[in-house]
């Protein structure tokens, strides 16, 4: 009986042991499986398309630039319109309004616009072209990039990633937060308000999400 209880007492190390070494195993094939799963879906995400066709990319994608575009439009236009509603529900004062009015006017698009009319035409946009200038100037970028973004999407899942999102979010980045500031055409991120920057991005991601939407449907069309 003694004999019997101390076998017992000397092989509990070992059984241990062998649980330990069973886990460690079990869990560390777990994990080089999932290492392995996700690899081969990040190499999959950048490995260009074999099926691929170029213009039928830059097409789809700059129909999608279009109709993106009008989409931040119509946000833009609607987030401007219920900033004032705001603002006239806690009573500022018109002054206030006239000069925001004034400084919205000289957006980065209409500074575009004025640099390309004076390299072309010789001379400033009056004021009743600003406007419609801008405008131009807005959906002619947006749909140039949408078209860059149909050719990288027919090559490259990756540039899909996040329904557009990483899309809109990436030109936020690249032309509101660097170009623009880089040739003073706005004022730096670290001089923009909280509400500034809520509005941009959101701006881009609605844009960047349209333009997934939309590309997605006409290049479908096309088969």
């Amino acid at each position: 009986m003694r004999n019997s209880n101390l076998s017992q007492f000397e092989s509990q190390p070992h059984s241990s042991k062998a649980r330990v070494i069973e886990f460690t195993q079990r869990n560390y094939s777990r994990a080089a499986g999932f290492v392995s799963e996700s690899a081969s879906k990040v190499k999959e995400e950048f490995t260009p398309r074999e099926d691929a066709v170029l213009w039928k990319g830059l097409l789809a994608g700059a129909i999608a630039g279009l109709a993106a575009t009008a989409a931040m439009t119509a946000f833009q236009l609607g987030w401007s319109k219920g900033k004032e509603q705001l603002e006239r529900a806690r009573g500022e004062d018109e002054q206030k309004s006239s000069a925001d009015s004034s400084e919205q006017s000289e957006s980065s698009t209409v500074k575009v616009a004025q640099s390309v009319s004076q390299a072309t035409r010789g001379r400033r946009l009056n004021e009743n072209e600003k406007e419609p200038a801008s405008y131009i100037v807005h959906f002619a970028f947006g749909t140039l990039m949408g078209a860059l973004y149909g050719i990288s999407s027919e090559y490259l899942p990756v540039a899909k990633l996040g329904y557009g999102l990483l899309h809109g979010l990436a030109l936020w980045g690249g032309a509101d937060a660097l170009a623009l500031p880089a040739f003073g055409l706005s004022s730096p991120v670290s001089a923009r308000s909280a509400g500034e920057l809520a509005y941009e991005i959101l701006a881009h991601a609605v844009y960047g999400i349209s333009s997934e939407s939309t590309r997605k449907v006409v290049r479908g069309w096309m088969g």
